[in-house]
């Protein structure tokens, strides 16, 4: 679901494009997609704890993917050892696709009462809980070594779970206790 014609076309315009880029690192559709829902509800699970507007569409799934391209640098550090300061390059490439990515969907516009087409909230969420879940879905380049279980490749895999589990826990008791402190107390506003 998008709002508009403008929405979707950038929407699809970026996930193809970096869609493209995080599944050239070697994902499958069924690891792509897992991270791109994944991401899409951590998104919008972040964006309906930090504000009250409702948000469409498929950015924060888009900026999971972008997360990706930086996790993929972060898993396969050891694998790219060899390419010495174009592992930094690659952070820093990773980074400005975000950048990039946060410039060409920032919007202020309003569609109605408590609705956005696009919550900066939420794509910065996807792109948090991106960051995580794809240090878990990624295949590292260094098979053989990630097999054993104090390598550096199976440290981050257990990175990426505990954030990503840290990060959904701390988002349901955030978004449960607010929605039950606001039925306790009725004259409770969340504020903008």
């Amino acid at each position: 679901m998008s709002n508009g014609f403008s929405q979707c076309f950038i929407g699809i315009f970026l996930l193809l494009l970096i869609g493209s880029m995080v599944e050239s690192a070697g994902m499958g559709t069924a690891r792509i997609a897992s991270l791109f829902f994944v991401t899409t509800i951590g998104g919008y699970l972040f964006g309906a704890t930090c504000s009250e507007d409702l948000s469409v569409g498929v950015l924060p799934g888009v900026f999971g993917l972008t997360a990706a391209l930086f996790s993929n640098v972060i898993k396969n550090w050891k694998a790219l050892e060899k390419l010495d300061s174009l592992r930094f390059f690659l952070i820093i490439f990773s980074m400005g696709v975000f950048a990039l990515a946060l410039m060409i969907t920032i919007n202020s516009v309003k569609i109605g009462v408590h609705f956005t087409s696009s919550d900066v909230f939420s794509n910065l969420g996807g792109f948090i809980i991106g960051i995580f879940f794809a240090m878990v879905v990624i295949k590292p380049t260094r098979v053989r070594e990630a097999a054993l279980p104090k390598s550096f490749e199976s440290i981050v895999t257990m990175v990426g779970w505990g954030g990503t589990g840290v990060f959904f826990l701390t988002m349901f008791l955030c978004f449960f206790f607010a929605t039950t402190y606001a039925d306790i107390y009725p004259s409770y506003k969340v504020s903008n």
